[in-house]
């Protein structure tokens, strides 16, 4: 889906698990130059779901289930994953490039990364706008999750698409996002067991393709108690445009980001609580898949006492759980990471936000 020179860049750019991405924009800093972190964490996962396979470092899903009216089984898994985030700074134009990633979707360990660019202004505030990828690293789903008959064949779905993002607007502690993305899966066979066993009909099975369009706004608001202690509440509204009638879905969302700086020390928090409702009955069920569904994720940042402040220790622990009206469709993780961090390039001040937000030199929290 993507050129081979984006996919060798969005490569750099990977960032999995329990890395915090706020969506509060870091400060443009105001030195010139190049910026960036690379990260390398063992992580343990514990998950339960019937929907997806993975990612290519790990299992989240078994190949073949029992049952579609069954709830899913846990599956174990221990892998490395590698984490970075990369800028370019030009300070007298107050504009930086910037490729980073993170994770969109904590229940199935989906990432996104994105290349982009962002401009500070005066009085507007700052504007933030770039590509969106599943890179090389795309969720993997079951062509047909639904086949009950045999072990499932897996297969990649892969998105394109575009984010924007205005903070501080007009001076206020307010920022705003847009983000598109194309979703495609490289084989959909959503249903096809059921169609040869004569359960679904192929009329039936097209209200499960998957294919098509996801869109999500969000309005967060920075509330900076002390230099050391910031918070971000926020509101958020998905829609799931897709093929299949019975996959199409909109949602809201509320959640808080936390933030403690602590001189050496920086602890991360997120706590989100949505829903999604579903636009027509699944076919296998006779009935919506509608969810509920949270979040919750501390991780931290320790400098270590060596390498003039450039290494780190890393660690961090979440849980998410997708409640879902099908037992089938039930989708559960819990995760626990610990690794090392070593950031590269002109380096921010640590022991508060700099510029009276998270994050500095190119780095979101």
């Amino acid at each position: 889906m993507c050129s081979s020179m984006l996919g060798s860049l969005v490569a750099c750019g990977l960032a999995l698990l329990v890395s915090m991405q706020s969506w509060a924009l870091p400060p443009i800093p105001t030195e010139s130059g190049f910026r960036g972190s690379l990260r390398v964490a063992m992580n343990v996962t514990d998950a339960e779901t019937n929907l997806v396979k993975g990612i290519p470092l790990g299992d989240l899903g078994k190949e073949r289930v029992s049952s579609v009216t069954r709830s899913p089984k846990s599956n174990d898994d221990v892998f490395l994953s590698p984490a970075g985030s990369f800028s370019y700074t030009f300070a007298d134009q107050q504009l930086q490039l910037f490729l980073s990633g993170g994770p969109e979707r904590l229940v199935t360990l989906e990432t996104l990364q994105e290349i982009g660019v962002r401009k500070a202004f005066d009085t507007l505030g700052v504007f933030s706008l770039g590509y969106v990828t599943s890179g090389i690293v795309p969720q993997e789903v079951w062509e047909d999750p639904y086949d009950a008959t045999t072990a499932r064949d897996d297969t990649d779905q892969e998105f394109g698409g575009a984010r924007f993002v205005w903070d501080k607007i007009l001076g206020l502690p307010i920022e705003f996002l847009f983000q598109w993305r194309d979703m495609d899966i490289d084989k959909e066979r959503s249903g096809a067991a059921l169609v040869s066993a004569g359960t679904l009909t192929a009329e039936q099975a097209t209200l499960l393709e998957r294919d098509g369009d996801d869109y999500r706004t969000e309005l967060r608001y920075t509330w900076q108690k002390s230099r050391r202690e910031v918070f971000n509440p926020y509101v958020g509204y998905t829609k799931a445009d897709r093929d299949g009638d019975a996959v199409k879905n909109e949602g809201v969302y509320v959640g808080l980001d936390a933030a403690y700086f602590g001189g050496p020390l920086r602890v991360l928090g997120r706590l989100r609580v949505g829903n999604r409702d579903y636009d027509e009955r699944n076919p296998v069920y006779g009935r919506r898949t509608d969810t509920d569904w949270y979040e919750i994720a501390l991780n931290a940042t320790l400098a270590l006492p060596f390498g003039n402040g450039r290494w780190s220790a890393v660690g961090g622990v979440a849980y998410a759980e997708d409640n879902s009206n099908v037992r089938f469709h039930d989708q559960r993780i819990l995760l626990f990471q610990l690794g090392a961090q070593y950031r590269f390039g002109k380096l921010a001040r640590r022991g508060g936000p700099p510029g009276g937000r998270p994050g500095g030199a190119g780095e979101r929290p």
